[in-house]
C-alpha cells in the first residue's frame, strides 16, 4: 500500500500544442493542453490517472495514462475553465489521494467577424478628388476591429478605421470593397462592391472679349484676347479666325485651310441647295431644345443668327474635294 503522497512535482504546461483546431463533429472550437509531472520512484508504482472537469473539486473525466509522465488532453472547449488533478496507483490497485489542483482557462476561439456592409460614399467624383467611404461589421466575441478597403485595380488601403478616404489619378469606374479583422487577426470575407465613377474635371473656358474665341486659344495663336477679332483673317487665306477655330485649323498657317462646317445634302459642296436650307433655319432660337437639330448653328449658341450667316458665306461655293474656293 502506498503510504505517502507520491506526487512531488505536478506541472501544467501552459503551451497549447497545435493551436486551435475545429472539432470534427461540431461547429464549436476545441483546444489541447499538455500536462506533465516528475516521475515517482517507488518500486511498486504501476501508473497514473488524470482527472478533470469544469467545476473545482468535481472531476467528470478520468484518464488512465499508465506509466506516462506527460499527457495531452484534447477536445477542450474554447472559453471554458478546466480543473485538473492526478493520482498514482500501485501494482496492488491501491490509489493515492488527489494531487494539488491546477487550473487552465482555454482562450476564446478566434472566430472571424461578419462580412462588412458594402462601402457607402459618393458615386461620382473628379480625378484626384478624395472620397470618404464608410462600412461596418460586428464580431461575435466583441473584439476590437480594423478595416481595410480595396480601391479597385489591386490598390489596398492600410488596416484602420471603418471610414477611409481615397482619390484616383485616372478617369474610369472602380469597384470599392471592404474587409475587417479582429485584434487576433481573424479576417472576414470581402464585402460586396460599390462602384464609383471618376471623371476628368471640366475645363473652364474664358472668353474675355466675347468673340467666341477662348482666351487660351487666342494667346497660343498670337491674337488679342481683349479685342473682338473673330472675323479677322490673320493668315489671309480667306477664312476668319472664328472659322478656323471652329474647324480646328491654324489661323496663322495659310495652307492649313478649314474643312466644310456643314453639308446637309452630303454632296461635298456648299451650293444653292444648302443656301435654301440655311434660309429656312435662319432666325431659329430653339436649336438646343427642338426635336430637329439645327444644321447651321456653327457656334453652338442655340440659334442661327448673323454670326452663323457670316460663317456660312465663307463656305459658300466651296467643294470638299479641294478644300478651297471654287
Amino acid at each position: 500500500m502506498i503510504s505517502k503522497t507520491i506526487f512531488r512535482c505536478w506541472i501544467l504546461c501552459l503551451e497549447i500544442i497545435g493551436c486551435f483546431l475545429i472539432a470534427a463533429v461540431a461547429d464549436a472550437w476545441a483546444a489541447d493542453v499538455t500536462l506533465s509531472w516528475d516521475p515517482n520512484v517507488e518500486p511498486e508504482l504501476a501508473g497514473y490517472r488524470i482527472y478533470y472537469g469544469t467545476t473545482s473539486g468535481s472531476y467528470s473525466v478520468q484518464i488512465d495514462v499508465y506509466n506516462a509522465t506527460k499527457y495531452k488532453v484534447t477536445g477542450l472547449m474554447a472559453g471554458k475553465t478546466y480543473y485538473f488533478t492526478a493520482t498514482a496507483y500501485d501494482t496492488s490497485g491501491c490509489e493515492s489521494g488527489y494531487s494539488s489542483q491546477v487550473i487552465y482557462s482555454v482562450p476564446n476561439a478566434n472566430v472571424a467577424p461578419s462580412t462588412p456592409t458594402p462601402p457607402l460614399g459618393a458615386s461620382t467624383a473628379t480625378v484626384n478628388t478624395a472620397i470618404t467611404f464608410s462600412t461596418s461589421s460586428s464580431d461575435p466575441k466583441g473584439d476590437n476591429l480594423q478595416y481595410r478597403f480595396d480601391w479597385g485595380g489591386g490598390v489596398l488601403s492600410l488596416w484602420g478605421s471603418a471610414s477611409q478616404s481615397h482619390s484616383w489619378s485616372a478617369a474610369g469606374q472602380y469597384a470599392v470593397k471592404a474587409q475587417v479583422r479582429t485584434s487576433l487577426e481573424a479576417e472576414s470575407t470581402w464585402s460586396d462592391a460599390t462602384t464609383v465613377t471618376i471623371i476628368n474635371p471640366l475645363r473652364v473656358v474664358t472668353d474675355a472679349d466675347g468673340d467666341g474665341l477662348p482666351n487660351e486659344w487666342e494667346v497660343v495663336h498670337n491674337l488679342n484676347w481683349l479685342v473682338n477679332d473673330a472675323f479677322e483673317d490673320r493668315d489671309n487665306d480667306g477664312f476668319s479666325n472664328l472659322r478656323e477655330y471652329l474647324s480646328g485649323s491654324d489661323p496663322e498657317i495659310y495652307h492649313d485651310q478649314p474643312s466644310i462646317l456643314a453639308d446637309p445634302e452630303n454632296d461635298n459642296d456648299v451650293d444653292g441647295a444648302d443656301l435654301s436650307i440655311f434660309i429656312e433655319e435662319f432666325g431659329r432660337t430653339d436649336c438646343d431644345s427642338a426635336p430637329k437639330p439645327c444644321e447651321f448653328d456653327f457656334d453652338t449658341d442655340g440659334d442661327v443668327d448673323v454670326i452663323d450667316l457670316r460663317l456660312f458665306i465663307e463656305d459658300y461655293g466651296r467643294s470638299q474635294n479641294y478644300w478651297q474656293w471654287e
